[in-house]
């Protein structure tokens, strides 16, 4: 185990509860407006909308087009 950077204990249920997951969105930067649908996407597997599809596939030329 590396002391500088200790392993991160990860709650098993992070994946799936909204709250650690709007929490951990916020702490790293995700725009306000995108984090109900990101949440949504990754807790309940719900389709998200055109931009935020487009972002997590990584097509920029989409997500500007949106």
């Amino acid at each position: 185990m590396n002391p500088i950077n200790p392993p991160m204990i990860v709650p098993s249920d992070a994946l799936t509860n909204p709250d650690i997951l709007r929490f951990h969105a916020e702490l790293v930067g995700v725009p306000e407006h995108l984090v109900d649908g990101l949440v949504a996407y990754v807790a309940e597997r719900r389709p998200t909308g055109d931009f935020l599809r487009a972002v997590l596939e990584n097509d920029l030329m989409e997500a500007f087009g949106r």
